[in-house]
């Protein structure tokens, strides 16, 4: 009966933002066949997801089993980066699968999401291209990264006068709303 040791996949690789991740799957195929491993796959735990991996108590002690599940995570971790954060740039639902689809073709990136409220997320390989390099690349495109959601103006109130936007036969005038305004609770009579 082969004995079982389960790590956090976030200790293996701490850049991957999800058990779905492309990393985890390169951690499961480099591990596999390894001697004494007998299977390994991804399990749920209480505390998230997790690497679980069987292995022959004759062969290897559970420290072994550790160390190249660890050394696995940092040759995959050194090779393949992760940039999760947000963008400012991005107009609307079509200009995102636009910008997707140019910074797919961009060399080195081998995965892109992207979506109209500006969230990114980017895998790439590092021995290709840097993260101030896709940083740059992002750049060229007409985006702005950000780690946090937080942008300029967001939370903030706006103490200048708003624009007026003109569509063809329309004038509009965006009306000015404080944080405290508009959001009085009722009194009552």
């Amino acid at each position: 009966m082969p004995s079982t040791v389960r790590l956090d996949i976030p200790v293996l690789l701490p850049e991957a933002p999800d058990a779905l991740d492309a990393c985890v799957e390169r951690l499961v195929k480099r591990l596999t066949g390894a001697p004494g491993l007998s299977q390994i796959h991804v399990a749920e735990s209480p505390t998230g997801p997790q690497l679980c991996l069987h292995y022959d108590a004759k062969l290897l002690s559970p420290d072994e089993v550790r160390r190249k599940a660890l050394q696995a995570g940092v040759e995959i971790s050194r090779r393949f980066g992760h940039l999760v954060g947000w963008t400012q740039g991005v107009r609307h639902a079509r200009h995102a699968r636009s910008l997707e689809a140019d910074l797919k073709a961009e060399p080195g990136l081998l995965e892109v999401g992207l979506d109209a409220a500006g969230a990114v997320r980017v895998e790439f390989d590092q021995n290709r291209i840097t993260r101030d390099q896709l940083i740059k690349t992002l750049a060229g495109h007409g985006l702005t990264f950000s780690p946090s959601p937080s942008r300029p103006g967001l939370n903030t109130p706006q103490t200048t006068t708003p624009a007026t936007t003109t569509i063809p036969g329309r004038r509009i005038t965006p009306t000015m709303i404080t944080p405290t305004e508009g959001f009085s609770a009722p009194t009552p009579n």
